[in-house]
């Protein structure tokens, strides 16, 4: 066996990559169309610590990690007509970008989700990762997007953080602006102060990580 690897200098160091305004109208208008006609929910999380005290210790409620409504643009395989090119179109770019960068093994997308962080509500997400170690039952979570739907001048705080280093990289995300990271990046959305941010998320979904 060998225990010294030769290759170090072929490391992507990238993890994440923004571009303004990378949305087409097309999808943004048809996003704002279905969103209208759709009820929002208040978001749910998933608990992925081993130590439920743990969590409980750290936060009082469930307000504290989470204040956010949402909705869901599709319903298992069922997509409505008009979403269709907006799947396209998010898909191919997150795909571009993947082949480019991390060469993930991505199989398929899971249902795309809005998300409104309001002010009146402080709405908020506190640090996070969205996926878990290993998933026994198929795919697990290994690229997620966030697209703005908002205008930048339509609302203050509500940062997206990335930690990777020992700062947080920050993004303000405007109408059409793209990122996308690992999914098992530690990551938050600050509180809103002023205004709605209105954003769209999707994640990419393959084989455990081996």
């Amino acid at each position: 066996m060998d225990y010294f690897f030769k290759d170090v200098d072929q490391e992507i160091f990238a993890w994440d990559w923004f571009k303004p305004s990378a949305v087409s109208q097309r999808s943004l208008k048809s996003i704002k169309y279905f969103i209208d006609k759709s009820e929002l929910l208040e978001a749910g999380f998933y608990n992925h610590s081993a130590d439920e005290d743990l969590v409980n210790e750290d936060f009082n409620s469930f307000d504290d990690i989470r204040s956010t409504k949402i909705a869901w643009l599709s319903d298992g395989d069922n997509m409505p007509d008009i979403l269709k090119s907006v799947y396209e179109e998010l898909t191919t770019l997150s795909r571009s970008v993947n082949d480019h960068l991390w060469k993930y093994c991505i199989e398929g997308w899971e249902s795309f989700q809005y998300a409104e962080y309001r002010s009146e509500e402080r709405g908020h997400y506190n640090w996070h990762v969205d996926t878990t170690p290993r998933f026994n039952g198929g795919n697990v979570r290994k690229l997620t997007f966030v697209v703005g739907l908002s205008h930048k001048h339509e609302y203050d705080g509500g940062e997206l953080q990335l930690r990777h280093m020992p700062e947080p990289v920050k993004f303000k995300l405007g109408k059409g602006d793209f990122v996308i990271f690992p999914s098992f990046l530690l990551h938050r959305v600050t509180p809103v102060t002023r205004g709605v941010r209105k954003t769209l998320v999707g994640w990419g979904r393959g084989p455990n990580f081996v």
